[in-house]
C-alpha cells in the first residue's frame, strides 16, 4: 500500500507514479488563503474526532481492476454492479438496528444507482476519532452486507475503492488500486531457456498471479506459495549435490539492515519492513506463517481467520505484503543463480 498526502490549493496535481501496482492511499488537505473563514480550521491527514462520510464504489467483474491515473471524481462516479434496481429508484436507504424490535438504530446506509439503474455506491456516516477508525467502522457495517448479497443473488460484488471525507475539515482520503510504473523490455535469449524449466514454470505463474491480484489476501497467499515452492526445489537440489559429493554454496538471505538499503523509493513501502530488518528470510516467513499464510488458507468459524470484510485483516496483510513479495522475488533470483548462473534484472 502506497500512502501519499498533499496540501494544495489546486484541483489537479501531478505526483510520482508508484513503483508497482497495488492499493494506493491518497489524502488531500485543502489549503485556504489567509482571512478565509475555513483557513483557521486545523487539519491533519490522520483525522480528528468527529463525523466521517465513507463512500464505497462498487465494480463489476468486467471492470478494470487497476486505475492508470487517480481521477477521483471520475472514479467515484464510475460505480457499477450486477444488482439492478427499479428504473424509478435512484436512492435506497437501509436502516440498521441493534435490537430485534427495531427501536435502537445504529447506522444508516445509502445506496445510489447509476444511469443504468444498477447499484453503484454505498454511503455511510460514522463517528470516529480518526480516518483509520472511520474506515474500520464503515467496513464493519457495509462489507458484510455486500458479502451476504453476493451469496443471496449468487453474483460477484466487489469494491473498486472508497472515499473517506472528514466533515469538519473537508480533508479527504481516497483508496484505489493504481497501476505501477512501466518497465523497459529487452528481449534476451537466455530468458527463454530459464522459462522453459518445467519445475520453475509453476512458480513464475503463481508470482504473476500475485502481481495481477488486486486484493492483498490473494497477493500474500501467492507470494507465500512461491517461497514454499522454492524451498522444495532447494531441498531436492541440495540432496542431489550432497549425493554427488558437490559443495552447497548459496548466498545468505536476510532483509537489509536499514530501510534506506531497501530497493524501494517510497517511504510508505520501506516502513513496512521495520519489524523485519536484519532478519533472515526464514525467520520472517516463520513469523508470517500462522498470522498470514495459515489464516488465509483455512477458515474456522470458531477461531481467528482472516476475512476480506475486516479492515484490520486487510491492513495486516497489506503491511506484510511488501516483505513477502520482496522475499519471494529474491528467493527466485537466488534459485535462478544457482541453476543457471544468472537471473533476470530488476
Amino acid at each position: 500500500m502506497w500512502d501519499h498526502t498533499l496540501n494544495t490549493t489546486e484541483t489537479k496535481v501531478e505526483i510520482e507514479r508508484p513503483e508497482s501496482s497495488g492499493r494506493w492511499v491518497f489524502s488531500v488537505e485543502p489549503v485556504y488563503p489567509p482571512g478565509h473563514p475555513k483557513a483557521s480550521i486545523e487539519r491533519s491527514s490522520q483525522g480528528s474526532p468527529g463525523t466521517y462520510k465513507v463512500t464505497f464504489v462498487f465494480n463489476r467483474p468486467a471492470t478494470p481492476r487497476f486505475c492508470s491515473d487517480l481521477d477521483c471524481p471520475r472514479l467515484m462516479a464510475a460505480g457499477d454492479s450486477l444488482l439492478e434496481a427499479g428504473k424509478d429508484i435512484t436512492i435506497l436507504k437501509v436502516d440498521l438496528f441493534s435490537d430485534p424490535a427495531h427501536t435502537q438504530k445504529f447506522a444508516e446506509i445509502i445506496y445510489r444507482t447509476n444511469d443504468a439503474h444498477r447499484l453503484s455506491v454505498a454511503e455511510i456516516q460514522v463517528q470516529a476519532p480518526s480516518f483509520e477508525e472511520a474506515e474500520r467502522r464503515a467496513h464493519l457495517v457495509v462489507l458484510p452486507i455486500i458479502s451476504w448479497w453476493s451469496l443471496r443473488y449468487d453474483i460477484a460484488i466487489d469494491i473498486s475503492g472508497y472515499e473517506v471525507l472528514e466533515a469538519a475539515t473537508e480533508v479527504r482520503r481516497w483508496v484505489f488500486n493504481i497501476e505501477g510504473g512501466f518497465r523497459k523490455f529487452i528481449l534476451d535469449k537466455a530468458d527463454m531457456q530459464i522459462q522453459s524449466d518445467p519445475h520453475l514454470r509453476p512458480i513464475f505463474s503463481v508470482y504473476r498471479e500475485g502481481l495481477n491480484a488486486t486484493h492483498p489476501f490473494y497477493q500474500c497467499l501467492s507470494f507465500y506459495k512461491v517461497t514454499q515452492a522454492i524451498k522444495r526445489l532447494r531441498a531436492e537440489r541440495r540432496a542431489a549435490a550432497k549425493a554427488a559429493g558437490k559443495p552447497i554454496d548459496e548466498p545468505p538471505e536476510k532483509i537489509p539492515d536499514t530501510e534506506e538499503s531497501l530497493p524501494f523509493s517510497q517511504k510508505s513501502i520501506r516502513r513496512n519492513f521495520q519489524p523485519y530488518l536484519v532478519r533472515k528470510y526464514s525467520w520472517v516467513l516463520d513469523q508470517l506463517r500462522p498470522r498470514i499464510r495459515n489464516a488465509l488458507a483455512h477458515l474456522d468459524p470458531f477461531r481467528k481467520s482472516l476475512v476480506a470484510d475486516s479492515f484490520d485483516d486487510v491492513l495486516q496483510c497489506e503491511k506484510a505484503l511488501p516483505a513477502l513479495r520482496f522475499i519471494a522475488r529474491e528467493m527466485i533470483q537466488n534459485e535462478l543463480g544457482a541453476r543457471f548462473g544468472q537471473h533476470p534484472g530488476n
